[in-house]
């Protein structure tokens, strides 16, 4: 994000720090729009006459900030997008409940922040400490192959989806977060954090009191109505050696509590606990990478009492101004948009979901990306749980970043 405006702002409830604030804040604007045209094959697809569709992503990003005379930075961040959250389903530009589509513009991220030597707290709607994240690396990081935008163009009523980190780790949930400094010597970084929600899939002026208190319906089983306590917890290390290798980590745990009397048709959702590892060892342009993730109990009941996890590696060459990635994925698990009534342990249960992704990225003109990727994707589902499939995603996209 580059500096594109110097503003002067009036400062106001800052005496959460001693000492006075500059006059002025310096505020940033940057974001990107990317466009993407897909073609896709699902032998479920509802609608076999549809197999390519564009799709066009937003995002702008403001970030002000300022320093008070005793050295604490603060300020804010605010991103605007017109992609999809949690009531709209997990494919962007699916219709929402009110049979709008996914084309107005919402908030991504919006939180404040302070910093100071102890380290750095976030107060607001932003992703927490899963950014200690660290999967399979992609054609200049945009998430393209198994981690991409292939999900997009598949129904989430008919295939697993499973992802590098089992569950949503891209949510903006209203949380507090703490972040440790970066500390360690001689090019080696590590860093930790812990973030809090009191609701899962909560953002934004939502107050779950005033929810439907009923539960959740069969076609959101994600409400933030059936999970509570949501604690996130995150490590990270980077680290170079003889300016050549590099080398990265993270390791991720989530927990959360089911709400009493929460039922997803007619079963107890149950809490769970999650973790996910992974890394990446870098060489004169070469990266290699990759993660597993157990999935715990996340997103299931009572009686869905399989295994859930997932793993994926891969690599990636840039060159110049070009790049090119392949990964893979495998794992296991439920995914109940599905929305089967039927209360059995294999119910919309994935027994076995891989993708194969391979892309290229080049950089015509600075800040301008173009890029095509081809997902690869098979489905096996037990008696009773989701259908046997397979098929393939193929994405021509052209980003700019400003």
């Amino acid at each position: 994000m580059r500096k594109i405006l110097l503003a002067t702002t009036a400062l106001a409830g800052v005496a959460l720090f001693a000492g006075s604030a500059q006059a002025g804040m310096e505020v940033t604007v940057g974001g990107y729009n990317d466009f993407r045209a897909g073609f896709f094959k699902n032998d479920l697809n509802t609608n076999p006459d549809r197999s390519a569709d564009f799709q066009n992503e937003f995002q702008l990003e403001v970030e002000a900030k300022a320093k008070a005379n005793n050295g604490i930075e603060y300020g804010v961040v605010a991103s605007l997008w017109n992609g999809g959250d949690y009531t709209t389903a997990p494919a962007i530009g699916a219709t929402d409940s009110t049979g709008s589509k996914a084309t107005a513009i919402r908030t991504r991220q919006a939180f404040g922040y302070v910093n100071g030597a102890w380290g750095q707290v976030r107060l607001g709607d932003e992703h927490g400490a899963s950014d200690f994240a660290v999967h399979a690396p992609a054609t200049y990081g945009f998430g393209g192959q198994v981690d991409g935008s292939y999900v997009n163009f598949l129904s989430p009523a008919t295939i697993a989806v499973l992802t590098p980190g089992f569950i949503n780790d891209d949510e903006n949930d209203t949380k507090v977060t703490y972040l440790t400094p970066k500390f360690g010597m001689n090019g080696h970084k590590f860093q930790a954090g812990v973030s809090y929600a009191p609701n899962n899939n909560d953002g934004g002026t939502n107050v779950t009191v005033s929810q439907n208190p009923g539960g959740v319906t069969a076609g959101n089983p994600l409400m933030s109505t059936n999970y509570k306590n949501v604690i996130e917890v995150g490590a990270g290390y980077e680290g170079t050696w003889m300016d050549k290798f590099s080398a990265k980590a993270g390791v991720v745990v989530t927990t959360a509590d089911n709400v009493d009397n929460m039922t997803f048709n007619g079963d107890p959702v149950h809490d769970y606990t999650t973790w996910d590892l992974g890394g990446q060892v870098g060489y004169a342009g070469f990266t290699v990478g990759g993660n597993y993730t157990d999935g715990g109990r996340y997103n299931t009941t009572a009686l869905q009492t399989r295994d859930q996890h997932v793993w994926s590696v891969g690599a990636s060459y840039k060159f110049d101004r070009a790049s090119i990635a392949g990964s893979y994925l495998s794992g296991e698990g439920y995914n109940n948009m599905f929305g089967t009534a039927t209360a059995t342990s294999a119910s919309n249960y994935a027994d076995h979901y891989r993708a194969w992704g391979i892309g290229a990225g080049y950089s015509l003109f600075d800040g301008m990306v173009t890029s095509v990727d081809a997902v690869f994707f098979k489905q096996d589902g037990p008696t009773g749980g989701v259908t046997d499939t397979d098929g393939h995603v193929v994405i021509l996209s052209n980003r700019i970043s400003f």
